[in-house]
Parts: C-alpha cells; sequence; structure tokens
C-alpha cells in the first residue's frame, strides 16, 4: 500500500504520500474517460480509480465517461460514476452519437452541458483526463476553463498509455489536436497542502 500512495503521491505532489496524513486524506477527484476508443480507456480508468481509493480510503472518486459498457463492467467499492449519451468515432477526429445519431448538435451540448454542471458541482481536487486533454471533440474546453477559474486550485492531470505511436505520428497528433497548447493553457500550479480546508481534515 505504501509503495502504490508513494507512486500517486510522485503523480499528484500535493497528495500526501505514507502515515496518518494519507489515510485522514479526503481529496474529491473527477475521472474524465474517452468513450470512442473501446474497451482500453475505461478499464485503466478503473483500475486507476481504485489505486487512488485504495491508497486514499478518505477520497471521494467519481468517473464521468459516454462508454456504452460501463454498467456492465466491475465498478471498485465506494466509486461512483456518470454516464453520458455515447459518441463513436466516424473518422479521423470526427464524433458522432452513436444512437441518438439525429440530433447530434443536441447530444454534444447536453454532453457538454453535463460535463461542466457536474465538474463545478462536485468542486473536485484533482481531475484527470484521459487521452485527449480537451476530450472528445473539445467538449472539456468549457470546463477546464470553469474549473481553473476556482478560488482554490485544481490540479489537471492528462492520462496517457504508456506506449502511444511513433514518435513522428503521436507529435503531429498532438499539434492536429491542440493537445501542446492545451497543457500549456491548463498546467496547474502546484497547490499548498494547507489550501484546501479538506486536506486538514
Amino acid at each position: 500500500m505504501n509503495g502504490a500512495k508513494s507512486q500517486i503521491a510522485t503523480f499528484v505532489p500535493a497528495f500526501p504520500d505514507t502515515g496518518p496524513a494519507a489515510e485522514s486524506f479526503r481529496p474529491k477527484i473527477l475521472l474524465y474517460s474517452h468513450d470512442t476508443f473501446g474497451l482500453g480507456n475505461i478499464h485503466r480508468t478503473l483500475l486507476l480509480s481504485d489505486a487512488l481509493r485504495r491508497a486514499f480510503p478518505g477520497a471521494a472518486v467519481l468517473i464521468i465517461t459516454g462508454s456504452p459498457v460501463i454498467h456492465a463492467l466491475r465498478i471498485p467499492e465506494a466509486i461512483d460514476y456518470l454516464k453520458l449519451p455515447c459518441l463513436d468515432r466516424v473518422a479521423a477526429d470526427r464524433y458522432e452519437p452513436r444512437f441518438l445519431s439525429t440530433f447530434a448538435k443536441e447530444v454534444k451540448r447536453m454532453r457538454r452541458a453535463i460535463i461542466r454542471r457536474a465538474a463545478l458541482g462536485f468542486d473536485p481536487d484533482m481531475m484527470i483526463v484521459d487521452k485527449r486533454p480537451l476530450g472528445v471533440d473539445g467538449e472539456l474546453a468549457g470546463t477546464l476553463s470553469a474549473l481553473r477559474r476556482l478560488p482554490h486550485p485544481v490540479r489537471i492531470v492528462l492520462g496517457v498509455r504508456d506506449i502511444l505511436d511513433e514518435p513522428t505520428r503521436t507529435r503531429r497528433t498532438f499539434g492536429r489536436t491542440h493537445t501542446f497548447a492545451t497543457l500549456e493553457h491548463t498546467r496547474s500550479p502546484r497547490p499548498s497542502p494547507a489550501s484546501r480546508s479538506s486536506a486538514a481534515t
């Protein structure tokens, strides 16, 4: 357990890594899982959420995803999820509703609104975004901007696989999807442990 805590604390430097502080720390962690690339993304999100919950037993962990199979997977104990209407990738960087196909604009607008309201209502200490920093079709842009304007620091983390693709192709994809610019713009300041009252409870 201490090893897991140390790894996660390195991943999130503001979180305590060992001792009573880690046991009593009660962060709110929001995870956004890309839902148009198969099962790998949601599986990684579930594994990460389980590791965070085990490392910090007092944590509140919420997953936002449009995965069409989330209900059939084993959800780790004490973790909840918010299901979005499904999207499907129909071409490179082009997404359409998987089921509500005749209402594409409405579905995309609804997803953006649900994500924003959920994120601000949950008021997380940290948000972990899977694969694409702006989410599917850029739907996280407004949410990330809103989180950055909160009076307390929210640590925003991009989660990616260990191996993405051939380096040149990955750089080209990151440039096309504005990944580098987004990472620079949303780079989180390092909050002090006392910056949130929850860290002291």
